[in-house]
C-alpha cells in the first residue's frame, strides 16, 4: 500500500454520485484497515504505515459519500432495504445464483477455478488477498449481485497465482502471451498514472453536476419510486402493529 493510492479518492466521489455499490469500496478499505491494524499492533511497522494510508483513504472517502443527493442517508437506507426479508425476496439479483441458468457457466467456472488454482500455485496470498477474496465469495453465493463484485476483486489474485505456476508460464512464453515490450499485453508505465484519473474522476463529477436535470429526468411513471416509497413506510408500520400483537 503506499501513497499512490490516494488517487483513488476522486474515483470514490464520483462513484458515489453514479452508482449504490460504492458502499462495497468502503468495505473493502474497512476489512484492509482492520487487518493491517491487527499487524501494526503485533508489531509490524510496514503494517502501520499502510493502515495509516488505509485510514486517510477511507476518511476521504467517506467525506466523497457526503457529496451526494443522499448525503449521510445513503448507508443506512441500503442497510435498511436490504434487511428486509419481503425486498430480498422480490428481487432476482438479491437471491443466490442460479446455477441451473444457460448463462452460469460464465461465473461457475470461476468460481471452481478460485480454490483450485490457490491449491496448485508455488504463491501464497497475502491476508488482505485472501480475506476479500473469501468475503466477496460470501456475498457472491448468497446474492447475485455481488458476483460481478466478486469477479473484479477475485481475478487479480486468480492472474497472480497462475503467473506462479511454471507449466503456465511455459504455455504462456510459447503462445507469445509474455509482458515484454511489443507483446500483445505489455503495458506501459505511465509516470502519472494517478493524475489522468484525478483529472477524469473530476471532470465527470463536474460535468454531472453542472448537467444535472437539464436533459433527464426521473419518470415516476416509468419507475415509481414515490410508491415504493409509500410502500416501505406501510410496511414498517404494519410491522409494528404486528409486533405489539405478538
Amino acid at each position: 500500500m503506499r501513497w499512490g493510492a490516494l488517487w483513488l479518492l476522486p474515483l470514490f466521489a464520483a462513484w458515489a454520485n453514479v452508482h449504490g455499490g460504492f458502499v462495497a469500496g468502503l468495505m473493502m478499505i474497512a476489512v484492509a484497515f482492520g487487518l493491517e491494524a491487527m499487524s501494526a499492533m503485533a508489531g509490524n511497522a510496514a503494517g502501520a504505515r499502510r493502515a495509516g494510508i488505509l485510514l486517510l483513504l477511507g476518511g476521504g472517502s467517506g467525506i466523497g459519500n457526503a457529496n451526494q443527493p443522499l448525503r449521510h442517508r445513503a448507508v443506512p437506507l441500503g442497510g435498511s432495504a436490504a434487511g428486509r426479508p419481503v425486498f430480498m425476496d422480490l428481487h432476482q439479483e438479491w437471491r443466490s445464483p442460479d446455477f441451473h441458468s444457460a448463462g452460469a457457466i460464465r461465473y461457475e467456472l470461476l468460481l471452481l477455478l478460485f480454490p483450485a488454482l490457490l491449491a496448485v500455485t508455488a504463491r501464497r496470498p497475502n491476508l488482505i488477498e485472501l480475506a476479500l477474496s473469501v468475503l466477496w465469495l460470501h456475498f457472491a453465493l448468497t446474492g447475485f449481485r455481488y458476483v460481478a463484485l466478486w469477479v473484479v476483486v477475485a481475478v487479480p489474485l486468480m492472474a497472480r497465482s497462475s503467473a506462479a505456476i511454471e507449466w503456465v508460464n511455459a504455455w504462456a512464453v510459447k503462445a507469445g502471451l509474455s509482458t515484454e515490450p511489443g507483446s500483445l499485453y505489455h503495458t506501459p508505465r505511465d509516470p502519472s498514472p494517478w493524475l489522468w484519473s484525478a483529472v477524469i474522476a473530476v471532470a465527470l463529477l463536474g460535468g454531472a453536476k453542472a448537467l444535472e436535470g437539464r436533459y433527464a429526468a426521473h419518470n415516476q411513471e416509468i419507475i415509481a419510486s414515490r410508491m415504493l416509497d409509500r410502500f416501505l413506510t406501510h410496511l414498517e408500520a404494519w410491522q409494528e402493529k404486528h409486533e405489539r400483537r405478538r
